[in-house]
């Protein structure tokens, strides 16, 4: 029971990826990141272009929600950055 609690706690996750990947995360015109939002329920907030984090040369990538909407759509973005490397 206690462990039904945790999913919906609110939380967030930071991925980091390269300005490419974050190109390809957003998509043209944006498609792609809202498509995952809705898919999963979670907001996904990317750093600016330029706006690496402090001491990288990585964009964040921020999902924030539900933990198991923040999972989810952790899952989607992970799941584009695979595509991306098998292509």
């Amino acid at each position: 029971r206690r462990q039904d609690a945790m999913w919906e706690r609110r939380t967030h996750a930071r991925i980091l990826v390269s300005d490419a990947d974050a190109g390809c995360i957003i998509g043209k015109a944006g498609y792609d990141i809202h498509a995952m939002e809705a898919r999963s329920g979670a907001h996904i907030k990317l750093s600016g272009r330029g706006r690496p984090l402090p001491g990288t040369d990585r964009r964040v990538v921020l999902v924030s929600g539900l933990f198991r909407t923040v999972m989810d759509a952790a899952e989607l973005v992970l799941e584009k950055l695979f595509y991306l490397v098998k292509s």
